[in-house]
């Protein structure tokens, strides 16, 4: 469905720009929308983020906006915007709530855009918290009081910039990711009987607790265990999924009780194309599959294309798929975000609940496949029922088609309805496989949770402590949360059966979802700074 928003501009010599960033009720997943310059803006529903930014420099007719009007960030240092952020089925309760991610590029032509950095952030009023990332590569905004259904919230940004530079308003684009928070405590590992699941000692039958103590690694006591053993799939042998260490984890490896933000949804195909239209046309021809692979193996839904002003998706509230790790990594760092790690998958997944034996997200052991079909132009047909979508059923990644209305009607009472999280969070059970950095060797081990700065190099990340093209059997990457192609074992919040597999292939079940550090207090993010290559 498609709208227009008309803008009408009144007067006004304030040296503030306005930033309104709306979230409008839609089905899932989210979307990233840039900013528009136009008095009439066409609005992609359902499913969009709207970031529009509005200048109050002079009284110019709206019909002149997008190509008369430019409005200077100068001065000793930073300039001043106010942002304006609003969404629909929004939730603060005494479990979590909702957030958006807010950060900024520069449109530079063809170029590649560059990050604009944000020196800080103050929100109005009474109603909501703003969180700065402490290398300045975004901010959070969220609500202050329990409530669920619209909220609007406001913020005025201050940008870091040198001195006496220059950007026009009209190049500045903003990006909005909607963002579920996962709070602070301890929780549960494991399930019994789901492969490669954790345990504690020697005691198959046992869960671990992660707590804020050093975690101990080994099979005799309390220490965090799992069996190393490998899935072999299609004659195929997997990487083993633990390494039988005897050792004290990482202090820095995100285990997750820590309190971080993590993507609402899968990132969807207009998302991507965001991302794309933000790089040249060379490098970003580099982050998509082949003709040749997609006419060999199949579309999957996936439909990102390229036309005579840029790349745009036909498809644009499903899922994108067809990614491999270093795309994946690309966009996190563009973004300002980081890869999540699997013991902060289990904890968004499954929250404070007691584990079930081979259970899902919703809380049960009981899975049900939605049905349907959709086209190579995008067009999707689903039936009514199920939770997640998984087994074949319908053979590709889809938008699924759950309104959040029904969701909110229900919050807190039925999520096996609506497939979710006890967080909240969506499809992280099926769909497409969740992106995380293992637990089970030696480089996972020593990942420090260092973010994304918002700047890349030729279409690449370059935070050196992510790795770069890794060995399949030895690397720091895997999956969890299985796909649309997998069967209902493998969707299981505790199965690992890829946990380990390193693999930088571009595949259809592959996608993408990142996460921010908390900041409590005003706290800065323990970020590090970025090496280059």
């Amino acid at each position: 469905m498609n709208m227009n928003m008309n803008i009408n501009m009144s007067i006004l010599k304030l040296h503030h720009t306005n930033l309104h960033l709306r979230v409008p009720r839609r089905l899932r997943p989210a979307k990233t929308v840039p900013a528009i310059f136009s008095a009439t803006l066409p609005l992609a529903l359902p499913s969009t983020l709207l970031a529009t930014l509005l200048t109050l420099a002079t009284l110019i007719p709206t019909t002149a906006l997008g190509k008369g009007v430019r409005h200077t960030l100068s001065g000793t240092a930073s300039a001043d915007v106010f942002v304006q952020v609003s969404w629909e089925n929004h939730w603060r309760t005494e479990i979590n709530n909702d957030a958006v991610w807010v950060f900024f590029k520069e449109r530079r032509g063809t170029a590649d855009y560059p990050h604009i950095k944000i020196k800080s952030v103050e929100c109005s009023g009474q109603t909501s918290d703003c969180i700065v990332a402490a290398n300045g590569a975004g901010f959070i905004i969220e609500p202050k009081l329990n409530s669920i259904g619209s909220i609007n919230l406001q913020a005025r940004v201050t940008f870091d910039l040198p001195s006496k530079t220059v950007i026009p308003v009209s190049n500045i684009t903003s990006y909005a990711i909607e963002m579920v928070h996962i709070p602070e405590g301890e929780f549960e590992i494991g399930d019994t009987a789901s492969m490669g699941t954790f345990f504690r000692g020697n005691n198959i039958n046992s869960t671990y607790t992660v707590t804020d103590q050093p975690i101990l690694l080994g099979s005799r006591g309390n220490k965090l265990n799992s069996k190393r053993v490998r899935l072999r799939l299609d004659g195929f042998n997997y990487p083993f999924l633990w390494d039988n260490t005897h050792e004290t984890l990482n202090p820095q490896y995100p285990t997750g009780y820590a309190p971080f933000y993590i993507m609402k949804y899968e990132l969807n195909q207009q998302d991507y194309v965001d991302f794309l239209n933000t790089l040249t046309r060379a490098n970003a021809r580099t982050k998509l599959p082949t003709t040749y692979m997609l006419s060999r193996t199949g579309q999957y839904g996936y439909n990102i294309h390229e036309g005579r002003t840029g790349f745009y998706t036909l498809s644009p509230n499903i899922p994108v798929g067809w990614v491999s790790w270093m795309d994946t990594l690309a966009y996190l760092d563009w973004a300002g975000l980081r890869p999540m790690s699997e013991l902060e998958y289990e904890k968004a997944a499954r929250g404070s609940r007691k584990p079930v034996p081979e259970g899902y997200p919703w809380g049960t052991a009981t899975a049900e496949t939605i049905s349907g079909s959709v086209s190579n132009i995008g067009v999707e047909t689903l039936n009514a029922g199920g939770n997640a979508n998984f087994n074949s059923a319908i053979g590709a990644v889809v938008s699924q088609g759950i309104n959040e209305e029904t969701i909110r009607q229900e919050f807190l009472v039925n999520r096996s309805s609506s497939g979710v999280s006890y967080y909240y969070v969506f499809e992280l059970a099926g769909s497409l496989e969740e992106p995380v950095i293992t637990l089970g060797t030696t480089k996972g081990r020593a990942y420090t949770g260092e973010h994304g700065d918002g700047t890349i190099e030729s279409a690449q990340h370059n935070v050196d402590s992510w790795g770069y093209n890794e060995n399949i059997y030895s690397g720091s990457r895997g999956f969890r949360g299985g796909s649309f192609l997998s069967n209902n074992t493998q969707i299981a919040i505790s199965y690992r059966g890829k946990a380990t597999y390193s693999d930088n292939t571009r595949r259809p079940t592959y996608g993408i979802r990142g996460v921010v550090s908390d900041l409590q207090d005003n706290t800065p993010l323990l970020l590090r700074t970025k090496k280059k290559k």
